[in-house]
Parts: C-alpha cells; structure tokens; sequence
C-alpha cells in the first residue's frame, strides 16, 4: 500500500473514480455556443442594419416636414401690390421657382434646381447667396390656382392658393408631401 503525505490510500489510475468531462462532451458543447453565438451575431447586425435604416428615414421625414413647413411660412408673408391690392406682388412664378415680396418688405426667392436634386431658398436684398432648404429632392413642383380650387390662375388678380408638392428620397424609399397656402384667406378675402 502506497500513502500519501496527507495519509490518503493511492490507488492505481484505473481503478479511480474520474470525474470531469470527456474529449467528445467538451467539442460538443463548444461546437453549441459557436452555433449560438453565430446565430446571435448575425440578429445583431441585422437589428442594427434595420435600426440605421429607420433613422435614415425619420432624418429623411423630418427634412420633408422641416422644408413643408419653411415653405408655407414664407408663401403665407406675400405681399398685396401696392398699386393693386386685388393683386399679390410676385415678380416670377413658374412649375420650379416663386420669387415674391414678403409684407415686411424683403424678397425671397425659393428656386429648385433639377440636377443637383436641392431646392434653395434666397433672399436677395438680405443676402444673395442662396440657403439650402432642402437636399435628396427627386421632384419639386409649384401650382397656382384660383378661387374655386380647380382652374389654373393665369394672372396674379386670380391667384388664391399656391400648392407646392415635394418628394425627397433615400434608399429607393421616396416621401411625399404636399403644403398648400390660401393666399386669400389670410387677408380674409373673398
């Protein structure tokens, strides 16, 4: 009989109880948390690649609301021509551009450029480079219409709503908006 130090019996090794775990039970159990934690990284990315995605399109979003909203603010200040107040003093208005007299007395100038997908904003006799109000811009177009909403205005004297459609795009996602101004109703004509 062999002792030990602490006078514990040895045994041979093959008579002793192992414990612990074998070769196979060890890869395995290895081979488990890899397809686990393959599995877990690939959801990761694809939550983050969906959470950049839907940030892109609030940013988006809230550039549209953000330029809808400038817009109508400024249409909403045009001046009544002095010499004709059944008339509004607006020296350009065409399908891309309205440049206008506010009632404080500035111009402002609001122009969509087609090639480089921005529409700008300038006020002239304040300063004459152009601000960029809006960029990602796949179409931008301004209608004038009469009184009853459906023809067309053909003079400044018939023009009673200025409706301005806007769609920005990211992705291949597009968003729409459309901001309408009642000229008249603001003075409170008819």
């Amino acid at each position: 009989r062999r002792y030990t130090t602490a006078g514990r019996l040895l045994m041979p090794l093959s008579k002793r109880n192992i414990s612990g775990f074998s070769l196979f039970e060890v890869v395995l159990v290895l081979m488990l948390m890899g397809i686990v934690v393959t599995i877990s990284g690939l959801m990761l990315l694809q939550a983050i690649k969906a959470n950049d995605e839907v940030r892109n399109g609030w940013d988006t979003l809230g550039k549209l609301r953000y330029a809808g909203e400038r817009l109508a603010r400024e249409v909403r200040t045009v001046r009544r021509a002095p010499t004709d107040l059944t008339a509004y003093e607006i020296t350009n208005w065409s399908a891309s551009s309205l440049a206008f007299t506010r009632t404080d007395g500035t111009t402002v100038s609001i122009d969509y450029s087609d090639p480089e997908d921005k529409v700008e904003i300038t006020y002239p006799s304040l300063l004459a480079t152009p601000q960029l109000l809006v960029d990602q811009v796949t179409s931008f177009s301004i209608s004038y219409l009469q009184i009853n909403h459906a023809d067309v205005a053909t003079t400044l004297n018939d023009l009673a709503y200025v409706v301005m459609e806007l769609t920005l795009s990211d992705e291949g996602a597009l968003y729409q908006q459309q901001v309408e101004v009642n000229l008249r109703n603001r003075m409170g004509w008819n």
